[in-house]
């Protein structure tokens, strides 16, 4: 572990942006300091000041997941509200729709809806022709399917 030296008596102990990350990797998987200290070679302690510092904001990533979809929709609603005239003629309005079109995809994955337009339509059409490729290759004593 490096050591900063900010004046004579104070020393800062200073952890590698990837050690942290791969101590609240380990974290959220549910291992204890004990263990994610011996896999990352590091004393208990450190661990635990790394866990300490960034309680709060593991403690608000859960609520996040939880609302993930919800917070997306807030920011798109946001987003539009903060659109004026002057702002729509200044922007390029494929950059406003292609923002507000990524936020609204993330919010649909979120909630596990399809980000995609999908017509039930042409779903129906691709059946039709599927089971009529299917019944001609069975005509043709190509291939037989079990049904």
């Amino acid at each position: 572990m490096q050591k900063v030296i900010i004046d004579k008596d104070r020393q800062i102990n200073q952890i590698s942006i990837g050690l942290t990350a791969c101590v609240l990797a380990l974290k959220l998987e549910g291992k204890s300091c004990t263990n994610i200290a011996a896999q990352m070679g590091c004393k208990e302690l450190d661990v635990k000041r790394i866990l300490k510092e960034w309680d709060s904001q593991l403690s608000g990533l859960e609520a996040f997941k939880i609302k993930r979809a919800d917070i997306f929709d807030l920011m798109i609603m946001r987003f539009l509200d903060k659109i004026d005239e002057f702002k729509l003629e200044a922007s390029d309005l494929r950059d406003l729709i292609a923002g507000v079109q990524k936020l609204d995809n993330q919010a649909k994955l979120s909630r596990g809806e399809s980000t995609s337009i999908v017509s039930y339509k042409d779903l129906e059409v691709k059946k039709q022709e599927i089971i009529k490729a299917i019944e001609e290759a069975e005509k043709s004593n190509v291939v037989k399917f079990k049904r």
